[in-house]
């Protein structure tokens, strides 16, 4: 046997026919059917050979010339290896740990950090009812129009 190739194609459990079925006669001159080679690729897509038949049927194919099935050379395997990723141990992350990671001198100006207890929603100018739940604005849209009409004076 040669060289073991790796090919590598776009989609998972990619196949690949090599070889169509053919007919054939047998000793009692009865017609048969000699079955398609399919070669299958794994599910992560990768399939290895070191048959020369099937390499150079995959090379010769229009899958392999149209880039949807590719060969992978030994240097290029570690392209495909899993990286590990970085692992970053940082704090809260606020306006100030920002300007200080850039280099660039912090304002006092910038508050340290939003507490939850802070970050409410919308509050009503007259009552200081909050309104916690309202993105749109609409129940306290709804609140001040109550507010005018129980305020307007009776007549």
């Amino acid at each position: 046997m040669g060289e073991t190739v790796e090919f590598r194609a776009l989609s998972k459990n990619y196949r690949i026919q090599v070889a169509p079925e053919h007919p054939y006669f047998d000793q009692n001159r009865i017609a048969r059917m000699i079955p398609a080679k399919i070669v299958t690729f794994s599910p992560a897509g990768v399939f290895s050979t070191s048959d020369p038949e099937i390499i150079a049927a995959i090379r010769g194919s229009a899958s392999f010339r149209s880039r949807r099935v590719i060969e992978i050379s030994p240097g290029d395997k570690a392209l495909f290896e899993k990286q590990p990723q970085p692992k970053s141990v940082r704090g809260v992350i606020t306006a100030a740990s920002i300007q200080e990671e850039a280099g660039a001198p912090v304002s006092e100006s910038v508050p340290a950090a939003i507490k939850l207890e802070e970050k409410s929603g919308p509050a009503c100018e007259v009552c200081g009812k909050k309104f916690d739940n309202d993105p749109q604005g609409r129940k306290l849209r709804m609140h001040k129009v109550n507010h005018r009409v129980s305020r307007t004076p009776e007549k």
